[in-house]
């Protein structure tokens, strides 16, 4: 029998068999049972198993509550640690000892929770990708349609000082603008001033 042709759970179910009849991970590993005790170990951490070193046993490292229990009483996904799935499981007081919290339900949605547990990493770096380019894009001015008001005021003269690139980038700007600087000074501090008065 090879290992790696069973479910990941059957896996986990047949190396807690056969650590219950005495083997050790060592010597699963020295007969050949198992590819190594590295690999084993890493396979059941990234779908939440870790062996229990009191009982010799590989144990989910998530704890299982009832939907309607739980200590909040509200939506019980205000965190990443949790995910809701209907129904009940048999081990609960076996599972228990953990912080990450799940409600469990059929088996159907056990093998779904099982699937996002496996692809949380990949997830992850997704959204961190996402993240990170919303990041450099909300720094980005998109030049939509430039609207100036009608400033039909008196025009009065002040000195400012302003950075070197900032007053190049400016210049070049207006040369190719068909507003009047003063427009456009005008209109920038007009926004400034509505944003964040």
């Amino acid at each position: 029998m090879n290992l790696n042709d069973l479910d990941i759970l059957e896996q986990i179910d047949f190396i807690n068999k056969k650590l219950m009849e005495g083997y050790s991970l060592s010597k699963l590993d020295s007969e050949n049972i198992i590819s190594s005790r590295k690999t084993i170990s890493n396979r059941f951490k990234k779908i939440g198993y870790e062996l229990n070193k009191n009982t010799n046993q590989y144990e989910s490292i998530i704890e299982v509550v009832d939907g309607d229990k739980s200590e909040n009483k509200g939506p019980i996904l205000k965190s990443s640690n949790k995910v809701v799935q209907g129904g009940t499981s048999e081990n609960k007081e076996h599972i228990s000892k953990s912080s990450n919290k799940v409600v469990l339900g059929t088996a159907v949605n056990n093998k779904l929770l099982e699937e996002i547990i496996l692809n949380y990493k990949d997830m992850n770096n997704k959204l961190d990708e996402v993240y990170n380019w919303y990041l450099k894009s909300s720094n980005e001015v998109v030049n939509d349609n430039l609207k100036i008001h009608n400033f039909d005021e008196e025009v009065v003269t002040r000195s400012y000082k302003i950075y070197e690139s900032i007053q190049k980038e400016f210049a070049e700007y207006c040369s190719s603008s068909k507003y009047r600087v003063q427009d456009l000074i005008s209109q920038a501090l007009k926004e400034f001033l509505e944003k964040y008065r």
